[in-house]
């Protein structure tokens, strides 16, 4: 769909960044995840100097997730804070699938990585292709006039995020001159086509269907593409997309 095409282009863009980003898998025995790009091909060349990501879990925070910039004169930092709370409960959702204990939680955990990911897409595309002194003065420059003045040690900005993850305006992410929409980055790193063809293929799977038995069927596709029902009414078109593939896999089989 061409309103969706320059999203696409940009997660295929840092595809090996988003690979690594524990979606679907809950963190339960680590304190931190590093993601290098100098350890990664499917990123831009500009990003595997002077960019360097951390996904960190933090027990007993008054927040939900967290973003961080920062930035010393060597190299910027991004690191994204998660309430290990959410690893823990989607592991026991894991555990006792296909009940729907914690359910709201797996996908509300889900949400809140995208959103996430939103906020370090945006900072991917703020960072210069030409990374020195003086082009880190205007990244630095940029991210103030968003966010307010830098602060002690390098870190400029944090910013904690409690509100309904898909839920923004359209100013939330973007810093000036990006063009980005990321509603529908946002949805498309929700349930990218990979993942609607995955969920599609899991519902008309025997087995699984056997284990469904009994469960209501508005529960099922929360329960496997961890995607609560909201998510279709604000981004509907996703669910067209949906209901597409169902059509697709009903005709090929």
């Amino acid at each position: 769909m061409a309103h969706n095409s320059e999203a696409v282009r940009f997660i295929r863009s840092i595809s090996g960044i988003i690979e690594r980003i524990p979606y679907d898998t809950p963190i339960t025995e680590s304190e931190r995840i590093f993601i290098n790009p100098t350890e990664i091909d499917a990123v831009p060349q500009y990003l595997k100097s002077n960019f360097k990501i951390v996904v960190r879990y933090k027990d007993n925070v008054p927040f939900k997730a967290a973003c961080i910039i920062y930035s010393p004169k060597s190299a910027v930092t991004v690191m994204i804070i998660i309430n290990k709370r959410f690893e823990l409960l989607f592991q026991q959702f894991i555990d006792q699938f296909p009940g729907n204990v914690f359910l709201s939680v797996t996908c509300e955990r889900r949400a809140i990585y995208v959103h996430e990911t939103c906020h370090l897409a945006a900072v991917i595309k703020l960072f210069p292709e030409n990374y020195d002194n003086n082009t880190r003065k205007k990244f630095v420059a940029a991210v103030e006039a968003k966010f307010g003045n830098e602060l002690e040690g390098g870190q400029f900005f944090m910013h904690f995020d409690d509100s309904t993850p898909y839920n923004f305006d359209d100013n939330h992410f973007q810093f000036a001159g990006d063009k980005l929409d990321y509603h529908v980055l946002f949805a498309e790193l929700m349930f990218s086509n990979k993942k609607i063809k995955e969920v599609v293929a899991k519902l008309f799977n025997t087995e699984i269907r056997t284990k469904l038995k009994g469960i209501s069927t508005y529960f099922w596709i929360p329960l496997l593409a961890h995607i609560a029902q909201g998510f279709f009414v604000v981004f509907n078109y996703k669910k067209d997309e949906f209901n597409k593939e169902i059509d697709s896999y009903r005709k090929a089989a």
